[in-house]
């Protein structure tokens, strides 16, 4: 379901009028056990997220905390990609 979600890229954020649903379901599945569920949750969060929805920011900003490295890593490159690293942000040499 989450990878079939990579279709609503498309569509332009501000003019999606079920974005907050969304987000809603998708900060949800940043805690589900999966880690392919919490990858996949990431990659959709980054294109519909705002710059001034600063609750999903920090939970993006904890999900570069997770225990598998893909997830850290595309969390962390979400975070890059919307301009919202903070210094203390960094990528384990593991990652």
């Amino acid at each position: 379901v989450l990878r079939n979600l990579n279709d609503l890229y498309y569509i332009e954020p501000d003019e999606f009028n079920k974005r907050d649903a969304l987000l809603s379901y998708l900060k949800e599945k940043l805690n589900h056990p999966n880690p392919l569920f919490r990858y996949y949750a990431v990659d959709v969060i980054a294109a519909f997220v705002s710059n001034q929805d600063h609750q999903t920011i920090a939970k993006l900003r904890d999900t570069c905390k997770d225990s598998h490295w893909r997830v850290r890593y595309n969390a962390y490159s979400a975070l890059k990609d919307l301009n919202k690293l903070q210094p203390s942000d960094k990528l384990s040499w593991i990652d």
